[in-house]
């Protein structure tokens, strides 16, 4: 693994899509700062309700009858979030119906500040995807995305691990992971304005922290190294992570880091730094009572 203050890639290894990675993260968080508010929250409904009616006109309605609702009184962000949670959840359990589902997301996110918190977050990743995935082309784009609808689910999980429910995050847990390959613990704590680009294969550990604003590739591994207590890695903000890569232990990556495709990360990487390569080498086995004969 080498890591270095300039970019080590072009622009076919996925660092900003064209752009350089740095201006990238600096166009989000300046877009994000400047939205921090319900103005945001405002402004991604509209346009997924004028999206929605645009589909409910046209010849393909019958293929959206999820969306129907969105132009009801009093349907907002969050509930159409609440509802694509419930739906992945009831496709993983048939027992369990999407309405069971959707009462239990309702309770979970009953209090003002943390309903206020689902819907912010919401609106951030989809700022994020819109700003930094060149294959955004429409509003609805988002909601139809493994990766969006995995955070959305892990926030669930999340926020049922932390008010004492830990049975119900880790039932959460494994139907994500059987739904959609992602692997997140309850536990994990992630930030917002996320990206996770394509989002199969991605495990984050228990103790992981991952900061606002960061985008993430396929095969991504945030984990242990056989540690107890803190033993994985700690995000910091806007930082990229491609494809495969594996950040191993309680190291920290600070803010704008980047981290190339099939990197594998032991040591700590300072803010603004790139790494890059695998960092493997040989040695006798230890004792541990096998031996070859």
């Amino acid at each position: 693994m080498v890591s270095d203050a300039s970019s080590a890639f072009g622009d076919t290894n996925g660092v900003g899509h064209g752009l350089a990675r740095d201006s990238f993260a600096q166009r989000v968080i300046d877009s994000l700062n400047d939205s921090e508010h319900d103005n945001l929250v405002t402004e991604v409904w509209e346009a997924l309700q004028t999206k929605a009616q645009e589909l409910l006109n046209s010849e393909d309605a019958e293929f959206f009858p999820d969306i129907v609702r969105w132009n009801e009184p009093g349907f907002g962000l969050k509930d159409a979030v609440m509802h694509k949670i419930a739906e992945l959840l009831a496709n993983g359990i048939p027992a369990i119906p999407a309405e069971k589902w959707f009462s239990k997301i309702q309770d979970t996110f009953a209090n003002p500040e943390d309903a206020k918190y689902l819907e912010r977050a919401v609106a951030r990743d989809f700022k994020a995807i819109e700003l930094g995935d060149p294959a955004f082309k429409s509003a609805l784009m988002p909601f139809e995305t493994k990766g969006f609808k995995v955070i959305q689910v892990h926030r669930f999980a999340h926020a049922l691990w932390n008010q004492g429910n830990t049975e119900l995050a880790e039932r959460v847990q494994g139907i994500l992971s059987q739904q959609t390959g992602v692997d997140i613990h309850p536990a994990a704590r992630l930030g917002s304005g996320l990206i996770f680009d394509h989002a199969t294969g991605i495990v984050i550990g228990e103790t992981s922290v991952v900061g606002d604003y960061c985008h993430i590739l396929h095969g991504v591994t945030l984990g242990g190294r056989g540690e107890d207590g803190e033993r994985h890695p700690k995000i910091g903000q806007a930082v990229f992570i491609g494809a495969d890569a594996k950040i191993l232990g309680n190291l920290s990556v600070g803010d704008k880091a980047q981290i190339g495709a099939g990197a594998i990360v032991v040591e700590s990487v300072n803010s603004g730094d790139v790494s890059y390569g695998p960092k493997a080498k040989s040695r006798a086995p230890r004792d541990r009572g096998l031996r070859a004969s």
